[in-house]
């Protein structure tokens, strides 16, 4: 069944099986990350909410060392899972929000297909996966824009071609505290 999923393409084939092991679990989403530096990236997500995505480095580096070692990682809400290689080389880790049933010996055929797509794409130059953390990037992006616009909600909103909700959601999951800025006030013409 694992082979039937993999394909030529290895960010396709990861993010199919990414997507299965999802279907197993009854995960409401998930993702695949690699280590970057002191922290990790996202690779691939399918389905991941804002609230998911938002809560992933900080549950990422409270099970750091455990992790390090290679070892499942299963709490309420979440469960991080380690992609080794066949050497147990770590490749990086599954994370899956709000999995019904996770089974450890279930999820290893779909994490060896996932290391052996991270492998494939690590290798291949012209696949070779970006340096940048695009949820950090995001992030700066909406920092500047908002920073341009006086922390105006509905400029910065129009700006980014998002609505207003969204935009408020989007600062809650990068931990963004709202600025209040005073408006000044008009000169008075005579």
């Amino acid at each position: 069944m694992i082979e039937s999923l993999v394909a030529d393409d290895p960010r396709r084939a990861g993010d199919r099986l990414l997507s299965k092991m999802c279907e197993v679990t009854g995960a409401e989403g998930g993702a695949v990350l690699i280590p970057q530096s002191e922290s990790a990236s996202v690779f691939l997500s399918y389905r991941l909410s804002l609230a998911g995505l938002g809560s992933l480095p900080i549950r990422f580096q409270d099970h750091r060392a455990r992790l390090a070692k290679g070892e499942f990682v299963s709490a309420s809400g979440f469960a991080l899972a380690p992609v080794t290689a066949e050497a147990d080389t770590p490749l990086g880790w599954v994370y899956l929000e709000n999995p019904k049933a996770v089974d450890a010996k279930e999820l290893k055929p779909f994490l060896l297909g996932i290391a052996k797509a991270v492998a494939a794409l690590g290798e291949s130059g012209a696949a070779r996966v970006p340096n940048v953390n695009r949820a950090d990037a995001n992030r700066v992006n909406i920092l500047r824009i908002l920073e341009e616009n006086d922390w105006n909600i509905a400029r910065v909103s129009r700006e980014l071609g998002v609505t207003r909700r969204t935009l408020y959601m989007r600062l809650a999951a990068f931990g963004i505290a709202r600025k209040k800025v005073p408006r000044l006030a008009k000169p008075l013409t005579a």
